[in-house]
């Protein structure tokens, strides 16, 4: 069997075969090719478990919108349709699909996040052009 990983979505990736050379030169190029695969294979979790939470902004978009989207995490907005008391349920929501998201790949983690009201700001995102309702 070929050495390599598979991925959070189901599809391998082949450690690439390194041609021989001299022996210390070769094992670094071998350790550099062994962690830049480990670094797919976090990363590929890292967008799956991610990828349940932009599934629960779309299924909501009439109440939340994401602001900022990062690799691993996104900055969101309530939308002017948004109750007050729907903004909380609205979060904690998103996290436990973010947690059964991870506990399906069997990954330790959490959404780290706050609800910030920003409604008094003389700034905001609309304002400075990163995010129009």
């Amino acid at each position: 069997m070929e050495e390599g990983i598979t991925d959070a979505f189901g599809l391998r990736q082949p450690l690439k075969r390194l041609t021989s050379g001299e022996e210390g030169v070769e094992k670094m190029r071998r350790d550099r090719a062994v962690r830049s695969l480990l670094a797919y294979e976090a990363q590929s979790y890292e967008a799956r478990i991610m990828q349940s939470a932009l599934q629960f902004i779309i299924e909501n978009q009439r109440y939340v919108k994401i602001a900022l989207l990062i690799h691993d995490g996104m900055y969101t907005q309530f939308t002017r349709e948004t109750k007050e008391g729907q903004k909380v349920r609205l979060l904690n929501a998103l996290r436990d699909e973010v947690a059964g998201a991870a506990r399906q790949c069997d990954i330790s983690t959490r959404l780290v996040g706050e609800y910030i009201d920003v409604s008094g700001c003389k700034t905001n995102l609309k304002d400075v052009g990163i995010y129009e309702n």
